[in-house]
């Protein structure tokens, strides 16, 4: 396995900010990967399944590349007070890394997007409001955002939710899972989606996550997988200022 660490400028965030690559130690000449985005969970960043999963394995087991990806404390949303992640991971960054990548696939069937917790709510945000983009969606431990318990905030009080989602109740938003699978053309379904308590059992590709602490045998999630079909997105050309890789 082959780990790359990319700090890169963002004119979406208009900041440098770190993802991580994985390869298979072999990759042919003209061979294109298939790509498994993951997302962190609460306070995380890109090291967080790394080091605390055996995500490491992934690559040459299963020849495909993982890319890591850094949304901060983001909610991996388009911020109302703060950064727009969601556009910056579901467009920007996937744009990017092809261009300076070009063994990743930019094709929708072969781009899949996962996360825990809170990045299991980021990976649904994104692969719903960009399904043209990602043909897979894997969220674990996760849920829609929305459903989480309100309470009107205090006159001039800010939040870590005002400053993610806004001061307004948002289940008719596109800050909400089931708001975005509504609005998903049903002719563009593959097969229907749901959001349900289901015990999967993962067998060599993300075993438990906190690997220390988990059994290593079986989590009991709540997940959602989509497989939606559209035309793939344009790629267009990413410009900024120059990047950098730690191999």
């Amino acid at each position: 396995m082959i780990s790359v660490k990319l700090n890169h400028f963002s004119n979406i965030l208009s900041m440098y900010n770190d993802c991580r690559i994985l390869f298979p130690d072999e990759v042919k000449e003209d061979e294109t990967l298939k790509v498994l985005w993951l997302c962190h969970g609460g306070s995380g960043d890109e090291n967080e399944w790394m080091y605390y999963s055996t995500v490491a394995s992934i690559p040459d087991s299963r020849h495909l590349a993982v890319v890591i990806v850094n949304a901060n404390d983001s909610c991996f949303a388009d911020m109302a007070y703060g950064l727009n992640y969601r556009t910056y991971l579901g467009k920007e960054l996937p744009e990017l890394l092809v261009q300076m990548f070009p063994h990743l696939s930019d094709k929708r069937e072969d781009n899949y997007i996962c996360g825990l917790s809170n990045g299991g709510y980021g990976c649904m945000l994104i692969g719903l409001s960009f399904p043209s983009r990602f043909g897979a969606i894997g969220a674990f431990s996760a849920g829609d955002k929305a459903d989480s318990a309100y309470k009107p905030a205090e006159p001039g009080e800010i939040t870590p939710r005002i400053r993610m989602f806004g001061a307004d109740e948002f289940h008719n938003s596109s800050y909400s899972i089931r708001y975005l699978l509504q609005k998903v053309p049903p002719k563009a379904r593959k097969s229907h989606e749901s959001i349900m308590p289901a015990a999967v059992r993962i067998h060599g590709l993300i075993r438990t996550f906190w690997s220390d602490k988990q059994p290593k045998s079986s989590m009991t999630l709540p997940f959602i997988i989509s497989m939606i079909r559209s035309k793939d997105l344009a790629m267009n050309g990413a410009s900024g200022r120059k990047n950098s890789a730690d191999f």
